[in-house]
């Protein structure tokens, strides 16, 4: 079961806390469906036609980012390569430390320690010395030096949103809340879905007293609440080719069609979720570009099989990578 089944919408008339509608959970499982399917291996487009686009897009990024961040942790050669550069610091390096409190602390290197023929990453961190084996040694980043300079070690709880609070344990959430990657791209109306993103709309089973925005689970870069870590990017439908992130991502949310018409050749590796509006005059061309790749497609998407509101349109193919 995934923990969105927790998710909630305040209903604005009755300030209620509300199950998501049915056209917002077919979103939420056509996120975590994608984020399950390795696109290296079957890659998948999906179109889906609504009355109107409101939260649809920011929903399936949200399911995408959480799944992909349960599935996808860090693997033992990434805690090998994360120790062995940690390793190679100079003694005194300022570093920050996630503990299983869930608080940042501020903290130094001071070495590592060989125990029972185990080696241990020694910190300092106030008036206490740690010893760390690898796998509590990927808490330990590097602190930024100029600020460390100004400031004498200090801990503070990490600001994990009610949202995130709600849905993950502590020690997860503040991971989440505070690690980078590019996970998912979102590309659409920056305005359009910046304000479906911070709209204040949504609670959990655990913390119905706390309304939240999506951001919190979308962690959109240079969107406000991801200033601590981001695992989307957000790209303009009529960015030009000079705008394009560089960066890989397994998923691109096409929130409206304009982008997916100027944009979709841009990432042929990764899975589309194409969300069109069908009010919107781009709706119309986008699903032309739509049919005309289902022809061409090498095979069927289970995915497709969802049921399907009345209201709703959806389409899905096995489409060929680069």
């Amino acid at each position: 079961m995934s923990v969105l089944n927790q998710l909630k919408y305040t209903d604005p008339s009755s300030g209620l806390a509300c199950s998501l509608p049915d056209w917002a959970e077919l979103m939420v499982s056509l996120g975590q469906a994608l984020a399950e399917a390795d696109p290296g291996e079957r890659r998948f487009v999906i179109g889906v036609t609504l009355p109107t686009r409101g939260f649809a897009a920011a929903l399936a990024v949200c399911a995408y980012v959480v799944r992909r961040n349960a599935l996808d942790p860090m693997e033992p050669s990434d805690e090998d390569l994360h120790f062995d550069e940690l390793r190679a610091l100079p003694e005194g390096t300022a570093i920050k430390l996630l503990h299983d409190d869930g608080r940042l602390h501020d903290g130094r290197l001071v070495g590592i320690e060989i125990r029972d023929g185990r080696e241990l990453l020694k910190v300092s961190t106030r008036n206490m010395i740690r010893y760390l084996p690898k796998q509590l040694a990927l808490g330990v980043k590097v602190a930024d030096e100029n600020a460390a300079k100004k400031t004498e070690l200090r801990s503070r709880r990490v600001d994990v949103p009610p949202l995130v609070a709600g849905l993950m344990e502590p020690r997860s959430a503040a991971a989440f809340v505070t690690n980078s990657r590019v996970d998912c791209l979102l590309t659409g109306t920056l305005t359009a879905a910046t304000a479906d993103l911070v709209a204040e709309e949504f609670v959990t089973d655990e913390r119905p007293g706390e309304p939240g925005c999506l951001q919190a689970l979308a962690r959109v870069e240079g969107v406000a609440g991801a200033s601590a870590g981001s695992r989307c990017t957000m790209v303009a439908a009529g960015a030009s080719n000079d705008d394009l992130p560089g960066e890989d991502a397994g998923l691109v949310v096409f929130d409206g069609g304009r982008g997916y018409v100027r944009l979709a050749h841009e990432w042929p590796d990764a899975h589309h979720l194409v969300v069109l509006d069908a009010s919107a005059p781009s709706a119309e061309p986008a699903a032309e570009v739509l049919n005309l790749s289902y022809f061409e497609r090498i095979g069927e998407c289970e995915l497709a099989r969802h049921d399907c509101p009345p209201s709703m349109e959806l389409i899905g193919f096995e489409a060929v990578a680069a």
